[in-house]
């Protein structure tokens, strides 16, 4: 039964992705059902196996969620009722999603790789459709930088590359466990599609690290991927302390693919918010930070959670890397992996 509300819960998402640009009313709808789906998912692969579940780590993340949350819901009278339901939406599927990723269960009863490729599959028709065919909805307002951004209907350009690389990096696990040449080569001319989508979008950490699986897909992955774990815990840290360090000197700014990164004035207004209570300090303010885009993954889990967060995270991260860098894996789990 519970793979039947994962297969809902991942079909919800794509049609999610489908109704963006055409009806955000009916969007959203399949934007709520994707995690209550998923969540109803997650709840009945806990009660099948519950010792396994809640663990040490689980209970004391789940126990620091729900007291941020309460801690920072400071008046409910200031608060409208949908924002509020989607403050209480963005935790439900942050325990969801942890508990998900908490469970030793790695099999699902009925609910195969193959079914993880069928929806990627789809995806890609419709991200490709979207990309190349001739809708109004393809590029959206001028930006910033005096130019109209390529977004795909579907929103911020930065979370529309992620939807697109997660899309990319699957159809290259894809591409190994197809027995057929001619499934091969449409498999490549996906990808291809998928890097060029990505690159119109402009997302430059998202074509980043797109770029580092593309490699690691052509050089067949030496030996080192098991260091990138750590890495990607330093890069957010180093990202972090150079720009600050650089919006300290004057005139210096920090240029990739033609456009400067100006991040620090919000990275300083969040860290003075938070470091103006000790309460937000160590437990964060999830009602006004709910997991949204700081720039930064660590900054952003600070703003939510608190230091204590933060270290819980490092040690959530480091035992799932840890665990999934001692498994034998074949080139596709590998590439998964990056």
């Amino acid at each position: 039964m519970g793979s039947l509300f994962l297969k809902l819960s991942l079909y919800s998402s794509v049609l999610n992705l489908i109704f963006s640009p055409l009806s955000s009313s009916i969007a959203r709808v399949f934007g709520y059902l994707t995690i209550l789906l998923f969540f109803v998912n997650v709840m009945l692969t806990t009660f099948k196996d519950w010792k396994m579940t809640l663990n040490k780590v689980s209970l004391s993340f789940l126990f620091l969620t729900v007291i941020a949350f309460a801690v920072s819901l400071n008046s409910l009278q200031s608060i409208m009722v949908d924002q509020l339901f989607d403050n209480l939406l963005a935790v439900v599927s942050f325990i969801a999603f942890y508990f998900a990723l908490s469970s030793k269960q790695h099999e699902l009863e009925r609910f195969t790789l193959q079914d993880v490729f069928i929806l990627n599959n789809f995806l890609c028709i419709v991200i490709i459709l979207y990309g190349f065919g001739p809708f109004s909805f393809k590029y959206t307002v001028i930006n910033q930088y005096g130019e109209t951004q390529f977004t795909l209907g579907l929103g911020n350009p930065n979370g529309v590359a992620l939807y697109v690389m997660f899309a990319a990096v699957l159809q290259m696990i894809q591409f190994y466990y197809s027995p057929k040449k001619f499934m091969k080569v449409i498999n490549m001319c996906i990808i291809a599609a998928m890097f060029y989508i990505l690159y119109m979008l402009s997302s430059r950490t998202v074509l980043f690290c797109a770029l580092i699986v593309g490699i690691a897909f052509l050089l067949r992955l030496p030996k080192i991927f098991k260091w990138i774990s750590y890495a990607a815990v330093i890069a957010p840290i180093a990202m972090l302390a150079v720009q600050l360090y650089l919006s300290q000197l004057d005139g210096m700014t920090l240029m990739i693919l033609g456009k400067s990164i100006n991040r620090p004035e919000l990275y300083i207004e969040v860290l003075n918010d938070l470091m103006s209570s000790p309460i937000k300090f160590l437990l964060g303010d999830l009602c006004s930070y709910h997991f949204l885009n700081t720039h930064n993954g660590l900054l952003t889990v600070f703003a939510s959670l608190g230091i204590i967060g933060v270290a819980l995270y490092l040690a959530f991260w480091h035992q799932q890397m840890k665990m999934l860098r001692n498994l034998p894996m074949n080139q596709g789990q590998k590439l998964a992996f990056v």
